[in-house]
């Protein structure tokens, strides 16, 4: 008899090792569940309450995808699901965006931070980066919670950011040397 308690003792260890290690597994994928669940509402927040924005010297267009260097070659299905406007520029921005909030709500910001060059110009000091972006409010939606990536013609990735923003407030950004920040936003 003395025998079978080691063993029944190894039997309770390993089952209650195992029961432990289900809960843990069942409790992270029911958190990613819950987040995938929360992004989804969230973009349908955003689309109900999107902003009204105005961006000097670019206008607002369809973000679908077309051929070409300045157009998109991907556009996440999220963003094709609400109906995504995006600004473009009228003509050369000079690498930035100044953006003007005319009715509060949900804005989008897609970012490029690949290299464009040299540091001619000076345009590196007024850079606000991820980090930066993160630090002034800003959040990022992932490839995953887009359903995809924002890829310009010319084969840039963009970073998309989101924050609710307020009327009246003026941001002037800059994410890159030529390549302005592209403001988006969703159909309601």
């Amino acid at each position: 008899m003395h025998g079978a308690a080691p063993h029944s003792f190894c039997q309770w260890m390993l089952l209650s090792f195992q029961t432990t290690a289900m809960k843990i597994l069942l409790a992270i994928l029911t958190l990613g569940l819950v987040e995938m669940t929360l992004h989804a509402e969230t973009l349908a927040q955003m689309a109900a309450e999107s902003a009204e924005i105005s961006v000097d010297r670019m206008m607002k267009t369809p973000l679908i995808t077309t051929p070409g260097e300045k157009n998109w070659l991907q556009v996440p299905t999220s963003l094709t699901k609400f109906k995504a406007q995006i600004f473009t520029p009228l003509k050369d921005q000079e690498g930035q965006a100044d953006i003007v909030v005319i009715k509060d709500g949900f804005m989008l910001l897609a970012c490029n931070y690949a290299d464009q060059g040299s540091d001619l110009g000076n345009w590196r000091a007024h850079v606000t980066d991820q980090t930066g972006m993160e630090k002034k409010g800003w959040q990022v939606l992932t490839e995953h919670e887009l359903g995809g990536k924002l890829v310009q013609g010319d084969q840039r990735v963009q970073v998309i950011f989101y924050k609710k923003v307020i009327r009246g407030e003026h941001f002037i950004l800059r994410c890159n040397k030529y390549d302005p920040p592209y403001e988006i936003v969703l159909q309601r």
